[in-house]
């Protein structure tokens, strides 16, 4: 029998809701500014995030935003901190995996690259090849 795979079809305002959801539990505190609050920050990270730009380019892009200034004061405002926070993420991340991967540890590899080399070889090819055993860790 193969892997049977789920397809996902959600509109952009969906993946919003879910990302406001998930990003609830990160951001406990409320906010609450003169041009700011916790759904308008929450509104523009997504959009950077989805349009991959910066906070900047998002506030001066959408209609009726704050600027730039006060959208970082609320998120660096609502922030907890560090660790919790890195528990408070990591748990959003593992809640959207599949059952299956959290019962077991898993093996995974990683493609090692001891010297990064970008461009054409001086002299030879072996300037840049590299060959050997696999050691502990790889």
């Amino acid at each position: 029998m193969g892997l049977l795979r789920k397809n996902y079809n959600k509109c952009y305002s969906q993946v919003q809701e879910e990302f406001a959801a998930a990003t609830s539990v990160i951001f406990t505190k409320q906010y609450e500014g003169k041009k700011c609050n916790n759904a308008i920050f929450i509104r523009a990270l997504f959009c950077a995030l989805c349009h991959i730009q910066s906070l900047f380019a998002v506030c001066r892009n959408l209609s009726n935003s704050p600027g730039d200034t006060a959208v970082a004061h609320a998120v660096l405002a609502t922030l907890p901190a560090f660790h919790e926070l890195q528990k408070r993420v990591n748990q959003v991340l593992a809640k959207g995996l599949p059952k299956n991967l959290l019962k077991s540890k898993q093996n995974f590899a990683i493609d090692l690259t001891l010297i990064p080399y970008y461009g054409k070889p001086l002299n030879e090819r072996k300037e840049w090849d590299y060959r050997s055993q696999a050691k502990d860790g790889t």
